[in-house]
């Protein structure tokens, strides 16, 4: 684990504990509640279109399994 990837691992770890709405994508400041929202809004179906609407995963793509993981559980309802 290169030290960028440990620093974003906790940075991620400390939202989760410190809020219910967790910043997904660090790069671009990006709320969990922002992508289910779009989600639900705008009827999006893949990882590439939530990336596409906010300009995410294409910094330094740690958010790519988030947004993946978060598409799955909001269309599973």
């Amino acid at each position: 684990m290169t030290r960028q990837n440990w620093v974003w691992d906790m940075f991620n770890l400390i939202q989760i504990i410190m809020t219910e709405d967790p910043i997904i994508c660090g790069c671009h400041d990006v709320h969990r509640s922002t992508i289910e929202n779009a989600i639900k809004e705008k009827g999006l179906k893949t990882a590439e279109q939530i990336n596409n609407e906010f300009y995410m995963g294409k910094a330094c793509g740690e958010c790519l399994d988030d947004v993946r993981e978060i598409l799955t559980e909001v269309n599973s309802k």
